[in-house]
């Protein structure tokens, strides 16, 4: 069975991508106010992720939702490995975001 209908579901939630970019999606309006580095840095970075999961949701590489937990642990262990050493971690807002998001997957999907 195909994984892509799950995927949908998940890609359209508020959950998912957030309150503010939700409101932006109901209202096909790609302009949202970014009041710092650290949510410029998310968005940018959740928009690239969402394509790149999209890719491989339709080519069968993320089949199920242990695979997508998966490849947001593994962007984590990226994120740590190549931002580490920065006074101002412009990444803290998407790992938290990503953690809600797999704790919120472990628990719905």
């Amino acid at each position: 069975m195909s994984y892509i209908k799950t995927w949908d579901k998940i890609r359209k939630s508020k959950e998912f991508i957030t309150e503010k970019l939700y409101e932006a999606t109901l209202n096909n309006n790609r302009i949202y106010k970014i009041n710092s580095e650290e949510e410029r840095f998310f968005v940018k970075t959740w928009e690239v992720l969402l394509i790149d999961i999209d890719k491989k949701v339709l080519n069968n590489i993320i089949n199920n939702t242990e695979d997508l937990i998966e490849y947001f642990m593994n962007f984590c262990k990226y994120l740590y490995a190549n931002y580490k050493n920065e006074q101002n971690d412009k990444t803290k807002i998407l790992k938290e975001h990503i953690f809600y998001v797999i704790e919120w997957l472990q628990t719905n999907f």
